[in-house]
């Protein structure tokens, strides 16, 4: 698991946020999709976490687009300020 976070944190700023927003959501997405489908209906629960995770994936790839961009933007601006 270290290894996985330490290739994570050598990435740049741009993907760095891109993956972490996506996979955070994605998980927050498929334990939500889990709990509502063994409250509706135990047999498709499965069905249900992948319905609402993988949505909540390409919802934190967006705002980790977003976000990393930003974050993008101020860093060269600031780059720029010191030359």
């Amino acid at each position: 698991m270290r290894r996985a976070w330490r290739s994570i944190a050598r990435l740049p700023v741009f993907p760095r946020c891109v993956l972490i927003f996506s996979g955070g959501f994605f998980v927050a997405g498929l334990v939500v999709g889990l709990v509502v489908g063994l409250t509706a209906y135990p047999p498709t629960a499965w069905f249900a976490a992948a319905e609402i995770g993988i949505p909540a994936l390409i919802v934190g790839a967006l705002i980790g687009l977003v976000v990393g961009g930003a974050a993008e933007l101020v860093s060269i601006r600031k780059a720029d300020r010191h030359r």
